[in-house]
């Protein structure tokens, strides 16, 4: 079963901020995430997403209790 990463788009839609701040985030090494092979786009594991939430005390959206189970329950 496939498990769903987010994007830099989903993160930012959740924190309301832009793609390129999430960006940042991950070159600085605030937010831990892997690069696509090809074009080198970033994808984040939920649970890394939820770990970064926390750890800089950011509220964590309620969308977030479905990204983090969605690979589990086969959503």
């Amino acid at each position: 079963m496939r498990r769903r990463t987010l994007t830099t788009g989903d993160i930012a839609r959740y924190c309301d901020v832009t793609p390129r701040t999430v960006i940042r985030w991950i070159q600085r090494g605030h937010l831990r995430a892997h690069q696509l092979p090809g074009r080198g786009d970033n994808r984040v594991d939920p649970e890394d997403f939820l770990a970064f939430l926390q750890q800089h005390a950011l509220p964590v959206p309620s969308e977030t209790e479905n990204i983090a189970l969605a690979g589990s329950a086969g959503g």
